[in-house]
Order: C-alpha cells, then structure tokens, then sequence
C-alpha cells in the first residue's frame, strides 16, 4: 500500500548533513528556523552569525514540498534532515 500523501511517480529523498560540533542546546532547537536566532548570549558571541542561514535553508526546502529537522546533543554535534520529493523519471516514460 502507499504511504499517506504519496503520489504516484514520486519519491521522497531524505539528505542527512552530520557534523561533530559543539552541538545545540534542547532549549534552542525549536528557534533554529527563525531568522535572526543566534542561541544563547554566549553561543551567539562565540560562533558569530546573522541567524539567517537556517531560516532560509528551511524555507527553500518547503518552496520544493520538502521538510526540515535537526537531531542535536550539546557538546557531541547535530544531525540536520531534509527531504525533498523527485519525480521518478524511469516510471514516467
């Protein structure tokens, strides 16, 4: 049977981007996708950025019908997910 919502000659690709950073904070991921949230006072001193890169990552992915998510423990690193649906070519010929 079809999973809910999928269409026929379509796939859904999940990317997963991991690094080994200093991680996120559980108090903070739910702001991640918001422009101009830069966590706490000290992470925002001591990793300088505008807060957009996220937000705007984000964005483009649900303009192509994907979704975001990250997976995060402070001090081990985090694990961003997106999915992004493809035709499947071979079956529309």
């Amino acid at each position: 049977s079809a999973l809910p919502g999928h269409r026929p000659h379509r796939c859904l690709v999940l990317f997963a981007v991991h690094d080994t950073g200093i991680g996120i904070d559980d108090e903070n991921i739910p702001h991640l996708f918001q422009s101009f949230y830069q966590g706490t006072s000290g992470y925002a001193r001591s990793h300088q950025g505008a807060g957009l890169g996220l937000p705007i990552c984000s964005q483009l992915i649900a303009l192509m019908g994907g979704s975001m998510s990250v997976i995060s423990e402070s001090g081990h690193g985090s694990t961003f997910y997106f999915t992004v649906p493809f035709i499947d070519l071979a079956k529309n010929n």
